[in-house]
């Protein structure tokens, strides 16, 4: 399946000039610059979720001076074996202490957690070099199931820290906001959009995804600002639907013929804030162009709406 979903990524790198090796969906990229190795990176992420809904995983993801990748990777397998069980005796450390870490973890798996856990948790989080990518999941789901709030201050302090897992965040976020939460942090979910790490598309994605769907969100000028010229199309028509903003639903009409699937269907979404009148004859016109079948059965839909 990935052999043929991910040709167009192959063609995507090429097209760059990169040098590229692709095994499923195992990508190396080569280049003798690390500016355009960023920069690339940040294209494909953002391709592959706009186009494939796929993100890239965040540890595996990495790029590395030659003599590292040499190190690394083209060194005998018994090498690295043999230097990874020596890692694995050095970090388990005192027997004792592996079974501490065991009980930590046991303590989240019964019934609802107990905050000074959690809050222990957090900190060891935001303590390591790396984070901790299953840990910090862990923690998310948990406080999400539970609706659990204390861990808001330690995340927005350190929401670049945790964008690796910002699906997770932002999930977690939806679950436990109310409009008195808003009342408390919209001030700090506003100051996030200052932060670099919001630069990065996947992160921008991902946060205009939860501020566009809170009017109490869109409430604040600076967030609106932020989702009305928002550089993805869907979450310019999602904040239209939140706010029922007729004029920005027209502005992104006659883009509808040259989106992708994803986004032409937010902005068909979009029109249940126009006049039934005016939404049934736009509709109709997008429906006589030709249309993908979901995209007939949704436009059926909103006309009958």
């Amino acid at each position: 399946m990935a052999e043929s979903v991910l040709n167009d990524v192959d063609e995507l790198i090429r097209n760059g000039a990169f040098t590229h090796t692709r095994y499923v969906d195992d990508i190396r990229v080569f280049s003798d610059s690390e500016r355009a190795l960023e920069e690339l990176l940040q294209t494909i992420t953002t391709y592959l979720y706009e186009h494939h809904r796929l993100t890239l995983a965040s540890h595996k993801t990495k790029i590395m001076p030659t003599a590292e990748f040499v190190s690394e990777y083209l060194e005998s397998p018994e090498r690295l074996e043999l230097n990874e069980a020596h890692a694995r005796l050095n970090d388990i450390g005192q027997i004792d202490d592996a079974y501490d870490a065991y009980h930590e973890d046991e303590t989240l798996t019964e019934g609802p957690p107990d905050t000074n856990v959690i809050h222990g948790l957090m900190d060891k989080l935001c303590s390591l070099p790396i984070l901790d990518l299953g840990l910090a999941r862990h923690v998310l789901r948990r406080c999400r199931k539970y609706r659990i709030r204390a861990i808001v201050p330690q995340l927005f302090d350190n929401i670049e820290f945790f964008a690796p897992v910002m699906p997770a965040v932002i999930v977690y976020l939806d679950r436990v906001t109310t409009d008195s939460f808003l009342e408390h942090n919209l001030e700090a979910i506003a100051a996030l959009y200052d932060l670099p790490v919001v630069e990065v598309p996947f992160v921008r994605m991902w946060l205009d995804n939860y501020t566009s769907r809170w009017r109490g969100c869109l409430a604040h000028t600076r967030i609106r600002s932020e989702v009305v010229n928002s550089p993805c199309v869907a979450t310019r028509a999602v904040g239209a639907r939140t706010l029922k903003d007729t004029s920005l639903v027209r502005s992104l009409k006659p883009q509808v013929d040259n989106l992708g699937p994803f986004d032409r269907r937010e902005v068909m979404r979009s029109s249940l804030v126009l006049a039934q009148d005016e939404r049934v004859r736009w509709l109709r016109r997008v429906l006589r162009n030709e249309c993908a079948f979901v995209d007939q059965t949704v436009i059926k839909w909103l006309i009958s709406q």
